[in-house]
């Protein structure tokens, strides 16, 4: 089982971060409010999820998140995918006061989230969340890290990808990005804005 990886981001076109570790690159998939300094070298807890035809790691800033994420997996109708979307939208803190204030319309501007499954989250949530253990020596939430890792792609077109693939149609990324999109901005912050943004609506 893989725990946890350290090394140094190849790219990052969320949600799909290249890591490489001693000269062995693995992909992962990680939140989009994933933030890096230019040639840091990044520690990652991951998650393995095995298929019969596909092998999948999941990565995180702390154990926090990937303690979060691990629990959403266990809620029946909620997969990996979703529960990347909803750690992509919100913060561990943030989600945790969701909850606790059973905002029921927040959850369902997650994409993919209708009244029903977001009642199921509320439910599963509420006792789930009490009995996570508190993470030793604290642990960063996603999104705490502060600069950003440079891309040579164009930064709007990458997260309207990464819109695309948390559920996002075209069209809806688009706006979502062009109510929020400032020049010099780059994808990681685009991103954190438009879901921002989507939350408003």
């Amino acid at each position: 089982m893989i725990g946890a990886l350290t090394g140094r981001p190849l790219s990052w076109q969320p949600p799909e971060l290249l890591l490489d570790v001693n000269g062995v690159a693995y992909e992962v998939l990680a939140p989009s409010t994933l933030h890096f300094h230019d040639d840091e070298t990044v520690r990652l807890y991951t998650h393995l999820t095995v298929r019969e035809d596909q092998m999948q790691l999941y990565g995180f800033r702390s154990l926090e998140e990937r303690n979060v994420f691990r629990t959403l997996l266990r809620i029946s109708g909620i997969g990996a995918k979703m529960g990347l979307a909803i750690l992509s939208t919100w913060q561990v803190d943030e989600l945790m006061q969701i909850i606790r204030q059973e905002d029921l319309k927040a959850l369902t501007r997650i994409p993919g989230v209708g009244k029903k499954t977001a009642e199921k989250l509320l439910v599963e949530l509420k006792h789930r969340f009490d009995s996570l253990a508190p993470v030793a020596g604290g642990g960063v939430a996603a999104g705490t890290a502060t600069a950003h890792l440079e891309l040579p792609n164009d930064a709007v077109s990458l997260a309207r990808q990464a819109l695309e693939n948390l559920g996002y149609t075209p069209a809806e990324a688009g706006r979502l990005l062009d109510a929020v999109a400032e020049e010099g901005l780059e994808t990681a912050e685009l991103i954190r804005r438009a879901l921002k943004q989507a939350q408003t609506r």
